[in-house]
């Protein structure tokens, strides 16, 4: 028997609910002022500026409630700001961070 189990499987890619990502040191910037960061087997730049990262998801909207866990601790707290519907959301922290900062997200709606 399980009981509060949840499980969640992203099926378009595109409009994904639930992610993972990472704010990473601009000092890990390769040439192109991005940087790999790996999840298993799965590779994905996202820029090295030490302060941001935008998630792409066809998902959010100007309602959605955002959610960020970040996987290690951390001085100051990520934000969600910049929502654009249909499009993305980003990720942020007020100051520039000296090491990566890997967090998971999920998007809820609110009906």
């Amino acid at each position: 028997m399980v009981a509060g189990a949840f499980s969640v499987k992203v099926v378009d890619e595109s409009a994904a609910t639930i992610g993972k990502s990472a704010i990473c040191q601009s000092a890990k910037a390769l040439q192109d002022g991005a940087c790999v960061i790996y999840y298993g087997a799965n590779a994905q730049m996202i820029p090295a500026n030490g302060r941001s990262v935008t998630i792409k998801t066809t998902s959010v909207t100007a309602d959605s409630k955002i959610f960020v866990t970040p996987k290690l601790a951390i001085t100051q707290p990520l934000a969600v700001t910049n929502i654009i519907p249909g499009v993305s959301f980003n990720v942020e922290v007020k100051d520039v961070i000296l090491e990566d900062v890997d967090f998971d997200w999920f998007i809820v709606e609110e009906k």
